[in-house]
């Protein structure tokens, strides 16, 4: 059986004047046993003038939340209608997001029952997402090259970008490795009982 913990989420809309088109959401998650502190609350953010589509958004934003761990392994989460409702967005593009997640093994549905977030370490990556995202971080790369003509000052930049990235990498891994540690020796406390 699933032991899934229940979390709600709640929308503080950010204290500064924001421009409608250009909303920052700030969802702050409650379970049954833990309240979240602030420094454990994340922000979505949802912009209008954004290259990427609001469900493009909101996938990143969960993708996030899922990965950081900030949604935990099992955890069910907000309802299509709840999530948007608090996001201010359409309801059928959270269901679209929450479809493209599940598709990407992100989240798992239960019929009758909502969605909840797989384990990061459980999550295997898409083929296909990986070669769209290689060429675009190509074509990203080409057009920072044509704007920094000067080949030192753009080699410096790139290897900058490459050890933060790997910095941020291998702080999450091993805070992911360290959630699931918990979470695996919390589960089998529980199934010892």
């Amino acid at each position: 059986m699933i032991q899934a913990t229940m979390i709600h989420a709640t929308v503080i809309h950010a204290t500064s004047p924001v421009p409608p088109e250009s909303e920052k959401h700030l969802i702050t998650f409650t379970t049954r046993r833990h309240r979240v502190t602030s420094s454990e609350r994340h922000m979505i953010e949802i912009d209008g003038k954004s290259r990427k589509s609001i469900y493009e958004q909101v996938v990143r934003g969960i993708k996030e939340q899922i990965l950081s761990g900030i949604i935990a392994p099992e955890s069910r989460l907000p309802s299509v209608r709840e999530l948007s409702k608090e996001l201010t967005v359409n309801p059928n593009t959270v269901q679209k997001a929450f479809r493209h997640l599940e598709s990407q093994g992100y989240i798992y549905s239960v019929s009758g029952v909502g969605s909840f977030a797989h384990s990061p370490l459980d999550i295997q990556p898409d083929e296909g997402m990986i070669a769209q995202v290689t060429a675009q971080i190509r074509d990203d790369i080409r057009e920072l090259r044509m704007i920094i003509p000067d080949r030192h000052r753009f080699e410096s930049i790139i290897t900058s970008l490459l050890s933060e990235v790997r910095e941020s990498h291998s702080d999450e891994s091993s805070a992911i490795e360290s959630r699931h540690a918990v979470q695996t020796h919390t589960n089998t406390s529980k199934d010892s009982q």
